[in-house]
């Protein structure tokens, strides 16, 4: 059964619809092999153009076909729109400096909604009501974090590392780092990876040669699940958000 992903962040089938931004051929060409749609988001000229593309800057998915888009980004809205997606627009454009650039920048993990509420768009107040907010200095947060089930994350950041533990929130920190982002000294864990199934997170690139490889592997392998990796740098494309799975 395909249906739209229930759990943001954590499929609980395999992915049969993501949205990412300005990938190499490399991971098109793997997703497309995956039979996995691909919507993209447009450029977005009013961030910087290391990130315009990025999805983790202009989509938050909430679960169960719910999403809020960035209000610039009228092509995606659209096609979600038609693909029967609720869709809930910012009431800010995203763009320009920070914090104006990361106000939909947040990690949904389970119950919760991980990042700094100070910034939050209010469409972001409005429509994640339900869910309990663990505040954070990271305003990058989606960036800093990726989501292995709900109840496990892997993250570079200290703070969410530090206030997602006391939510019970089994938290991995590692260290910056080792993560390619042009025009940057370096990229971020959240945006170079994402779970492609309930059991497999790939990364955008050759993760064994993070400094923490092995910590990644052990926290990844401990929860059953398998590593995908690929024969370049890893790198920070801003991530993927997937938004359908194939459930048997």
């Amino acid at each position: 059964m395909n249906r739209f992903v229930t759990s943001p962040n954590a499929p609980e089938g395999e992915v049969t619809a993501l949205i990412c931004g300005g990938l190499n051929k490399t991971l098109r060409d793997y997703f497309h092999s995956e039979n996995i749609e691909i919507l993209y988001t447009e450029k977005n000229i009013k961030v910087d153009s290391s990130v315009s593309e990025h999805s983790d800057l202009s989509a938050l998915y909430l679960g169960g076909g719910r999403i809020i888009i960035d209000r610039g980004q009228p092509m995606l809205i659209s096609i979600l729109n038609e693909k029967g997606f609720s869709v809930t627009e910012t009431v800010k454009s995203v763009g320009g400096l920070y914090p104006d650039d990361c106000i939909l920048n947040h990690t949904i993990i389970g119950r919760y909604i991980i990042g700094n509420s100070k910034i939050f768009d209010e469409s972001v107040n409005n429509e994640c009501e339900n869910l309990e907010v663990i505040h954070t200095n990271q305003g990058y947060c989606k960036c800093s974090v990726l989501v292995i089930d709900e109840k496990s994350l892997i993250t570079d950041d200290e703070s969410i590392a530090s206030e997602s533990q006391k939510k019970g929130i089994d938290s991995l920190l590692i260290r910056k780092g080792d993560i390619t982002l042009n025009g940057h000294e370096y990229g971020f864990i959240g945006g170079a990876s994402g779970k492609i199934s309930s059991s497999e997170v790939v990364f955008f690139g050759d993760v064994t040669k993070h400094r923490d490889y092995n910590k990644i592997r052990d926290f990844i392998y401990a929860r059953g699940m398998k590593i995908i990796s690929f024969d370049f740098p890893l790198t920070d494309f801003g991530g993927f958000i997937p938004i359908k799975e194939n459930i048997l």
